[in-house]
C-alpha cells in the first residue's frame, strides 16, 4: 500500500465529486482511519527497531505483518466512510 496508496486515499474525496457528480459531506468523517494509520506506523517502527537490534526476530516479523493489515483496515474504513458520506446526497448539476 505504502505512499502511493495513502496518496490516492488522501485525494480520493477531492477527486470523487467531479467524477460521480455527488457531493461528499466532510462533516461526517471520523478520525478512526487516521488513528489506525498512525498506530500501524508506530507498530512498524517498533518492529523495525526490534529487527535492527536482533531482539526476538519472530515477534518482530509479526509486528511488521500486523502493521500492514492495519493499513489495509484503515483504507477499507476510509473508503466505507466516504461511501456513507455520499449516501442520500443530491447530485450536482453538470454544465
Amino acid at each position: 500500500i505504502g505512499f502511493l496508496g495513502l496518496t490516492v486515499a488522501l485525494y480520493l474525496p477531492l477527486m470523487l465529486p467531479p467524477i460521480t457528480g455527488k457531493m461528499i459531506h466532510f462533516t461526517k468523517f471520523s478520525s478512526l482511519p487516521l488513528l489506525l494509520v498512525v498506530l500501524a506506523l508506530a507498530i512498524r517502527t517498533f518492529g523495525d527497531i526490534f529487527m535492527t537490534m536482533r531482539l526476538s526476530v519472530t515477534p518482530a516479523s509479526y509486528l511488521l505483518m500486523i502493521s500492514g493489515w492495519l493499513i489495509v483496515v484503515a483504507l477499507i474504513v476510509f473508503v466505507r466512510m466516504i461511501h456513507e458520506s455520499m449516501k442520500h446526497v443530491e447530485i450536482i448539476d453538470k454544465l
